[in-house]
C-alpha cells in the first residue's frame, strides 16, 4: 500500500456486522496462503465508516491539530493528521454504555496508525502517551500510555461468504496500553485487530476482526463489507432487554431481564478494573425476570454488571453511593 491508498474527506464504507465468535485466523500467515471465512455468518445490521473533516467533528476543540476524523459507527472516532509517509493519531473518543464517554488525548506522544509504503513483511512499533478522561457516573481521569506493533503478516486469497478475493494483504495491529486511574488502579487494555485489504480495488479494508481486552473482559467485533448468510432466526431471537434500578444505588440492585426465550444466563458484578465482586447463574423464563443483588457492602464507585446468555452479552454501568 502507498499514500495513494489513504482515504480522503468525504469517503465512506458501509460494513455488515458478522458473527463475533469468528476465529481470528491468527496462525494463518505467509505468502500465497488462504484465509477461509466462506462459512461465516452475519446479520443485516450495518455500520458506516466515514472520513470527516476533523474541524466539524464532535470533539474538534480537543484536537485542534487534527485534519481528519475517522468515524466508525457514529461512535468511535480517531482524530488524525497525515504527514508525508505516515498517518498520526492525536487521540480518539468513544462511548461505552458500561463505562461512559471516553476521551483519550495523546498529547505527549502521538500514535503512528500507518506508514507508507507498507507491504508484506513490513512492520513497525510505535509508542503512545497522554491522558484519559471518562465522564458519566463518577468522573475519572488519569495517565494513558502504551505501544502499538503493526505488521503485514500475510498475502494471499481471502474467502468471504461466496466471494473470493485475490491479492489480499493482511495488516495485524496489536496495541497494548494502560490507563492509570489513581485510586482505582491501573487498567490494562489490549486491542488486537486484523484488517484485510485488497489494494488493487479499494482503500477501505474488506474485512475487520477486532478483539478488545479491558482488564480481562474481552469483546470481539467483526465487520464485513459483504452481506453474509444470515444467522438463524432462532439464534437471533434469543435476545434480552436489560434494565437496572435504582441507579445510583446504596443497597439493593434490581436487574430486570426481558427474554424472548427460556434460557440460562450468568450475571456478574465487577469493579471498574474487572475484578468479580459477585455472580449468579439464573434460569430465565420467557418474558420478564427480576434478579436482585445486595450491594450494601461495596464502597462508593462505578461497577459493571455483565449478563451473558451464551448467544449475547450485555454490560451495564452502575453507580454505588
Amino acid at each position: 500500500m502507498t499514500t495513494g491508498h489513504i482515504n480522503g474527506i468525504g469517503e465512506s464504507m458501509t460494513y455488515f456486522v458478522a458473527d463475533s465468535n469468528a476465529n481470528n485466523l491468527d496462525a494463518v500467515t505467509g505468502v500465497g496462503i488462504t484465509w477461509d471465512y466462506s462459512a461465516l455468518q452475519g446479520y443485516t445490521t450495518t455500520v458506516d465508516n466515514n472520513i470527516l473533516d476533523a474541524t466539524t467533528a464532535a470533539n474538534a476543540a480537543d484536537f485542534p491539530s487534527s485534519v481528519f476524523a475517522d468515524e466508525l459507527q457514529g461512535n468511535f472516532v480517531i482524530y488524525e493528521n497525515r504527514v508525508v509517509d505516515s498517518i498520526l493519531a492525536q487521540g480518539y473518543t468513544f462511548s461505552e454504555p458500561s463505562v461512559g464517554d471516553v476521551l483519550v488525548l495523546l498529547s505527549s506522544d502521538e500514535l503512528k496508525i500507518m506508514q507508507y509504503p507498507f507491504t508484506y513483511l513490513d512492520s513497525y512499533t510505535d509508542s503512545l502517551s497522554g491522558t484519559v478522561d471518562i465522564t458519566g457516573g463518577f468522573p475519572l481521569s488519569g495517565d494513558y500510555e502504551g505501544s502499538v506493533t503493526v505488521s503485514a503478516d500475510g498475502y494471499g486469497t481471502f474467502l468471504l461468504g461466496t466471494t473470493t478475493y485475490s491479492d489480499v494483504l493482511r495488516v495485524k495491529i496489536v496495541e497494548t496500553s494502560v490507563a492509570d486511574l489513581g485510586l482505582l488502579g491501573i487498567i490494562p487494555l489490549i486491542r488486537t485487530q486484523y484488517n484485510y485489504y485488497q489494494p488493487s480495488a479499494q482503500n477501505f479494508p474488506i474485512f475487520m476482526h477486532t478483539s478488545l481486552d479491558a482488564a480481562g473482559t474481552v469483546q470481539n467485533i467483526v465487520y464485513s463489507q459483504d452481506l453474509l448468510s444470515i444467522i438463524g432466526v432462532e439464534e437471533q431471537n434469543q435476545s434480552m432487554n436489560i434494565s437496572v434500578y435504582p441507579n445510583p444505588t446504596t443497597e439493593n440492585l434490581m436487574i430486570q431481564l426481558n427474554s424472548s426465550v427460556e434460557i440460562n444466563a450468568s450475571i456478574v458484578v465487577k469493579d471498574i478494573i474487572g475484578k468479580t465482586i459477585e455472580g449468579k447463574n439464573v434460569q430465565l423464563s420467557k418474558g420478564t425476570n427480576i434478579v436482585s443483588f445486595d450491594l450494601s457492602n461495596l464502597i462508593a464507585g462505578i461497577y459493571l454488571v455483565k449478563i451473558d446468555s451464551g448467544t449475547s452479552q450485555i454490560t451495564k454501568k452502575i453507580v454505588v453511593k
